[in-house]
């Protein structure tokens, strides 16, 4: 009777029906045929549980004669960010396409195989794949070319080599024209080039389009996530975290457990831009994505949360804790090949050795990752490294060595997109913006015609001062009475005397007011 439904179903273009019909009568040869014939269209409709369930129907001998079934169940856990699973079932049709010396197919699940490591940026694993791909391609289909040099091209954007990325878009480019999957190459690479305010307009220009249709998962590469990245960077606090929240939401909608772990770093990131306070929300959002990534077993994930934390650490908690949580991530980065964020690693290991005052130290990593930035035309995040060594070497008073920098930070300042680095916070730069004043001060007296830096001078209220700390002073006025210099908490015994303290509060209290001396 169901040999008899499917059939039907079949001549009445039901493929769904059909499927479900040809499994119950256990069928599974019929099943197979049609599986493969819509497993494509299901994907790219995002049917994916319905797709697991045909799958789960059929006994291991259908998937040995027709492997390409393993293709698309890895497919299907791939965009479900089972990546390791995903692999598993990949290797097993890429195995028996060795073995029957089937090539275009072995080119396919090789390019599959490749995807898995491209959602979780493993530049050096994708490459001995992709060039699999190429080498077993068809020759005739100009399509599939351009879709291997597309996906080649992201990858050379991972490893931070931007220059062959683009020669290698041009390349596809010529042969289709067409984006393959929304990937975001385009953003993803200004991104990586310091084009900050270019990725903006692009992204932002694209989430109206994306509004209106579905679109599959796209790990790290969705355009909420980019963006709240991008205006991490440039300080933009608030946007930032507006990306990131509905990033969470995506990932929940998409059940795209990476999506989501991707979306907490984001938005730790956002969190810490936000001020001290929000110190331990953003440590559990950093906390939530590790414990994702550990779950979906992606080591190469951890890297970013890492940078969160190892930042965290540096501007508002325990420096020693965050050089171990740079560290851990910068050998993630260097393992995976990924230059762009090991960089940025480093400008994070930099800051925790700063805040232990350890500047020879601090120098070095901060000039490692300025050579890191240079390698990956990243102009934005080199003249973060450059300002950092800036601040550096005028807090260890190596006057000669800072006024050699100082002028090339300035120059690069006079460029719009770079205001951002002296005006406010942003994830790589500064938390408290008193820790540039000294610099603005200093330089101020030096650059009397820099029309950028004499306004920031005036506006943060410098201009007629000899000296200012490089810190912001905060008090605790509720319950129990605390000072913080910075980060640093001011313990009782530096007072010397209750009545000292007590006089500051006094004035503090009763600031701008005169007050009678037998007060």
């Amino acid at each position: 009777l169901h040999r008899r439904a499917s059939e039907i179903c079949i001549r009445l273009g039901e493929t769904g029906l059909a499927i479900y019909h040809s499994l119950e009568a256990a069928d599974f040869e019929q099943a197979a045929t049609l599986i493969l014939a819509s497993a494509k269209t299901m994907l790219q409709l995002g049917r994916l549980d319905s797709l697991q369930t045909y799958l789960n129907e059929l006994p291991p001998e259908t998937y040995s004669h027709y492997p390409q079934l393993f293709v698309y169940q890895g497919e299907m856990l791939r965009l479900k960010s089972r990546f390791n699973q995903a692999l598993r079932v990949f290797e097993q049709a890429r195995g028996i396409f060795l073995e029957r010396e089937e090539l275009l197919s072995l080119s396919h699940v090789s390019q599959q195989i490749a995807l898995v490591y491209l959602d979780t940026v493993q530049p050096v694993k994708a490459s001995e794949y992709l060039q699999e791909a190429l080498r077993y391609r068809d020759k005739e289909n100009l399509r599939e070319e351009a879709a291997l040099l597309k996906l080649m091209a992201e990858n050379k954007a991972n490893k931070g080599q931007l220059d062959q990325a683009m020669t290698l878009q041009k390349r596809a480019k010529r042969l289709d024209n067409e984006e393959i999957s929304d990937s975001n190459i385009r953003a993803r690479v200004m991104l990586r080039t310091g084009k900050l305010d270019e990725a903006i307009a692009f992204l932002e220009g694209k989430l109206a389009d994306e509004e209106q249709r579905e679109i599959l998962p796209r790990s790290h590469r969705e355009t909420l996530l980019i963006l709240s990245l991008v205006h991490g960077l440039k300080g933009q606090v608030d946007s930032s975290q507006r990306y990131a929240s509905a990033g969470v939401e995506l990932g929940k909608h998409l059940d795209s457990p990476f999506i989501t772990a991707v979306a907490h770093m984001r938005l730790g990131h956002s969190l810490q831009l936000g001020g001290q306070a929000n110190m331990q929300a953003a440590r559990q959002a950093y906390e939530a994505s590790l414990k994702l990534v550990d779950e979906l077993e992606i080591a190469r994930g951890r890297a970013e949360p890492l940078l969160g934390l190892a930042l965290l650490e540096g501007f508002w908690g325990d420096s020693n804790l965050g050089l171990k949580h740079g560290n851990e991530g910068l050998a993630i980065c260097q393992q995976s090949g990924d230059q762009w964020l090991g960089g940025m690693l480093k400008i994070g290991i930099g800051t925790n050795h700063y805040f232990l005052s350890e500047f020879d130290t601090a120098i070095e990593f901060f000039r490692s990752a300025m050579n890191d930035f240079r390698d990956c035309k990243d102009s934005f995040c080199e003249l973060t490294g450059k300002l950092w060594i800036a601040l550096t070497y005028l807090r260890a008073k190596q006057i000669a060595k800072y006024e050699g920098i100082i002028g090339q930070v300035l120059e690069a300042v006079k460029d719009k997109e770079y205001h951002c680095l002296l005006e406010r916070t942003t994830l790589l730069g500064i938390r408290d913006v008193n820790m540039l004043a000294p610099l603005l001060l200093d330089a101020g007296k030096t650059f009397k015609d820099h029309r950028f830096l004499q306004g920031l001078v005036a506006e943060r209220g410098l201009a007629d001062l000899d000296y200012h700390p490089g810190y912001t002073l905060r008090i605790q006025g509720l319950g129990h009475v605390r000072f913080w210099r910075g980060k640093e908490e001011i313990e009782g015994k530096e007072w010397q005397r209750e009545k000292a303290q007590e006089l500051f509060l006094l004035l503090f209290i009763n600031r701008g007011k005169h007050l009678p001396k037998e007060t």
